[in-house]
């Protein structure tokens, strides 16, 4: 929910209205930010689950949350002081989310018998799209009432007690 609600929802947006005092940024450059980010991705995601495969795809979801929070927190430091500085927080994003890639899938299926997998898996995905209409519905409510900086900051502080939730909760595989 909240990975949706601020980078589906609330970072378009800062980056193409509201960016501390610098100019909004235009189509274009938005795109080029966001394809910045896939191209990490794919460069990432088979290193990223290669270590899922040597350390257990539950040990990696709680650091990979902890980067998207890194990432959260820093954006509205970041768009203060520079474009570079929003690359830099996106491009911090785009690791969270090559490390986060199919963890989750994977232990969730780790986690369930085999005759359970694919109900395990139809949950997840469930889960999944709920957390994209909470999430950017929650999130996009506290930019319009207290601003942008305040959805990051509570995207940073979910994804926090999410990690520290998961590690301490969740089974390891």
């Amino acid at each position: 929910a909240t990975l949706a609600g601020a980078s589906m929802t609330v970072l378009p947006l800062v980056l193409a209205t509201d960016l501390g005092g610098l100019q909004a940024l235009g189509p274009g450059q938005i795109g080029a930010l966001f394809a910045g980010q896939a191209c990490i991705s794919v460069v990432g995601a088979v290193p990223a689950a290669s270590l899922a495969d040597k350390y257990g795809p539950a040990t990696m979801i709680p650091p990979a949350l902890l980067v998207y929070a890194a990432a959260f927190g820093a954006l509205p430091f970041a768009s203060a002081h520079s474009y570079e500085a929003v690359a830099c927080a996106m491009a911090l994003q785009a690791c969270g989310s090559c490390l986060l890639g199919s963890a989750p899938s994977a232990a969730a299926v780790n986690a369930v018998p085999d005759k359970d997998r694919a109900a395990a898996l139809a949950a997840l995905r469930v889960c999944g799209d709920v957390g994209l209409l909470t999430g950017a519905a929650a999130l996009g409510g506290v930019a319009a009432w207290a601003g942008t900086d305040a959805a990051f900051f509570c995207a940073s502080f979910g994804l926090v007690a999410s990690a520290a939730r998961f590690r301490w909760a969740a089974p390891v595989s």
